[in-house]
């Protein structure tokens, strides 16, 4: 990202705004790129949770129908 950053700046100072365009466009995506990849981390987190809760929940129903509770 240091190096993107480097070359908006860059393009900037010289004035030429056809570099400076592509840059940020390229940055804006890899910013939507990163943010969807976070997001499906987060949901995969939150669906091992749910199969863990689960799990525990099943176990606890098994144990409780073998000792008849």
């Amino acid at each position: 990202m240091d190096l993107a950053n480097a070359k908006l700046e860059e393009a900037r100072k010289s004035g030429n705004t056809n570099l400076i365009q592509h840059p940020e466009l390229e940055i804006a995506s890899f910013q939507t790129q990163r943010k969807l990849a976070e997001d499906r981390f987060d949901l995969a987190i939150e669906d091992r949770k749910t199969l863990r809760e689960q799990k525990i929940t099943l176990r606890r129903k098994i144990e409780n129908k073998a000792t008849g509770q």
